[in-house]
């Protein structure tokens, strides 16, 4: 690809991008290398279509005042850090108040940094609680920030439901099965602002849910739709052997927290619960089984089982279906 075509998808980024967006060289990494994103970032400038702000941060000319969380995240982005407001910074963008900081202060992994841009203070400060900023969602680390703010003997019931009203379903998981490793009190609260959060949220019972019907286009011969041609390969091993089963029954923790497992299987009088993995090599996919996983191992020790996509998906399945349902399948051709 020639620069003249590399410079056009800076272009594009830039131009598909909110108006107070912020850039920083690491962005652009998947187009170019650093040395030639360096170039163009200031041929942009050059040219009006970026103005820069601080070094290596840049945003687009009308942003007159871009916010000072996305400059700080920017920023961090760069440099590879992982941070979390906190204090004064984290009461604001939780809305616990309505006062901005005047100081925007960060939890972070780098050592201690501080920078002044277009009037407004941004400073990093070293934690070496990593466990809470590093490993956990956004809204998990924000929330134990709050937490830390008010302080243990400051929270009270007005605290816990001002946050249970924002918790939906899918942070509500993360809340609790994210915070296994953090401070007893803290996860102790968090526990009761998920608990208190299911008075907010009106909902339908979860045996009624169907989750994305319309991701289901694989019809099996025994009249019903699965997602991908691995699982309708799982059920018709599970159809040979004569096993009970369910596909995508909704199975609920003592939090009454969700999770349809792929296949809920009754052997010998006990459940068994098959997942099968098909995008382990998405980030973000494999963050979320990672969530499952500690919700599966913490709620239902010793029941689960799961396959991917990875190795020989048909290997995999014969492994499962001897080892733990005493069941072999027949050589292909006999």
């Amino acid at each position: 690809m020639n620069s003249k075509n590399y410079f056009q998808k800076f272009k594009d980024k830039i131009d598909s991008s909110k108006q107070d967006e912020v850039f920083v060289l690491s962005d652009f990494f998947g187009i170019t290398e650093p040395g030639n994103a360096c170039v163009y970032l200031r041929r942009l400038e050059k040219i009006g279509q970026l103005r820069r702000i601080m070094r290596g941060v840049y945003v687009k000319p009308v942003c007159t005042k871009p916010g000072a969380d996305k400059i700080a995240r920017a920023i961090a982005r760069n440099y590879g850090w992982n941070i979390v407001p906190s204090g004064d910074t984290a009461l604001f963008m939780s809305g616990m108040t309505r006062n901005e900081p005047k100081k925007w202060i960060y939890k972070s992994d780098s050592a201690y940094k501080k920078y002044t841009v277009n009037g407004i203070e941004i400073i990093f400060k070293h934690t070496n609680s990593i466990n809470e900023i590093s490993g956990v969602s956004e809204q998990t680390a924000l929330y134990i920030q709050v937490l830390r703010a008010y302080g243990k003997k400051n929270i009270n019931n007005y605290v816990i439901n001002r946050l249970a009203k924002n918790v939906k379903m899918k942070n509500k998981r993360k809340l609790i099965y994210e915070t296994e490793r953090i401070t007893v009190w803290l996860r102790n609260i968090l526990i009761k602002i998920c608990e208190a959060s299911s008075k907010y949220t009106y909902h339908k019972p979860f045996n009624e849910w169907d989750v994305f019907p319309e991701k289901k286009k694989i019809m099996t011969p025994f009249g019903f739709k699965v997602r991908t041609k691995s699982e309708a390969m799982i059920i018709a091993q599970l159809h040979m052997a004569g096993l009970e089963y369910k596909y995508e029954k909704v199975l609920t923790d003592k939090y009454d927290l969700p999770y349809w497992p792929d296949f809920t299987i009754n052997y010998n009088g006990t459940e068994y619960y098959w997942e099968h993995l098909g995008k382990l090599d998405d980030t973000e996919y494999a963050a979320e089984w990672k969530i499952k996983e500690i919700w599966y191992n913490s709620n239902f020790p010793g029941k689960l089982i799961t396959t991917n996509e990875i190795t020989d998906i048909g290997a995999q399945i014969k492994e499962i279906m001897h080892s733990k349902f005493s069941f072999n399948l027949c050589p292909q051709g006999s």
